[in-house]
């Protein structure tokens, strides 16, 4: 996210930046959900790939020169709450909502919990694709 901020301002590389790991959870979710691969062996998977990728892409050097308005919302602070923790319960919040109040919630908890081979079911890559990619898009 450091490179992309050097070329766009900072709400677009954040953007960018969710939009990736919707991406790369939307990857995760095809192998695991419609290919039945070992959720941890993706992930570990992933994660090199993902590295590879960052080494490559920043030209092998760390980055640096990290402008000073992306380093303050890191420090910034909430009524004395450091505003990450604030914007993971918001996360939280509304994650428990969507899985409370939607039909798509509903049905995401009734699969998970059945202990049904999802795999076998008609429409399961939708299901089992969507919570791996809104997951990946908050981390």
């Amino acid at each position: 996210m450091a490179l992309a901020v050097q070329e766009f301002s900072i709400p677009i590389a954040i953007g960018m930046a969710i939009g990736a790991g919707a991406m790369i959870g939307l990857a995760s979710g095809f192998l695991i959900g419609y290919l039945g691969l070992a959720a941890f062996v993706v992930t570990l998977g992933m994660m090199a790939i993902g590295r590879s990728l960052a080494y490559i892409l920043s030209g092998q050097t760390a980055i640096s020169n990290i402008p000073p308005e992306l380093s303050n919302i890191v420090y910034t602070t909430l009524f004395g709450v450091p505003a990450n923790v604030v914007f993971l319960l918001a996360l939280y919040a509304l994650a428990w909502a969507y899985l409370t109040y939607t039909k798509g919630g509903r049905t995401i908890r009734v699969w998970r919990g059945s202990g049904c081979n999802f795999g076998r079911m008609r429409g399961c890559l939708r299901v089992a694709l969507c919570p791996q990619a809104m997951a990946a898009a908050t981390v």
